[in-house]
């Protein structure tokens, strides 16, 4: 992976620098920056990581296309805060609310399903979860990538 994919794969994940870095362990804001102007190569293990995270979230949206063709309701709850992301999810990170952001953004932008706000989930019946109540996704991959613990 060069800087400019790593620029385009973090910016489609909704990852500022900072959240990049932490989710890929290890790294800080500065090293990334550095990878993203191409002043140092990408090490592999942060292009794998990077990688992994966007096929976590072609399942995700996979998940709920399957799950609307099945006929379920296209409804997704949305976080549209943080702070309300963690009151549902309170063992759950910014970086894991970015991905769904990222996720309910392109299957919004697909008009595969509309979002609703989180806090109105629960009245409503049948609405598609991208995260369990663990804070984990829908997919068994992302499921467990998500339930690593949270730094």
């Amino acid at each position: 992976m060069n800087n400019l994919e790593l620029q385009a794969a973090r910016k489609l994940l909704f990852l500022d620098i900072t959240e990049a870095a932490e989710l890929i362990g290890g790294a800080s804001p500065r090293a990334w920056r550095f990878w993203e102007i191409g002043e140092r190569s990408v090490p592999d293990d942060v292009s794998e990581r990077i990688t992994e995270l966007l096929d976590i979230r072609d399942e995700m949206i996979t998940s709920v296309v399957a799950a609307v063709e099945k006929g379920e309701e296209s409804k997704v709850p949305y976080a549209i805060t943080y702070d309300r992301f963690k009151a549902r999810y309170p063992h759950s990170d910014r970086a894991r609310w970015r991905l769904v952001q990222s996720v309910a953004a392109e299957i919004c932008a697909r008009g595969i399903a509309t979002l609703i706000d989180e806090e109105d989930a629960d009245e409503s019946r049948g609405a598609i979860r991208l995260m369990d109540g663990d804070g984990a996704g829908s997919s068994a991959r992302a499921r467990s990538f998500l339930r690593r613990p949270a730094s």
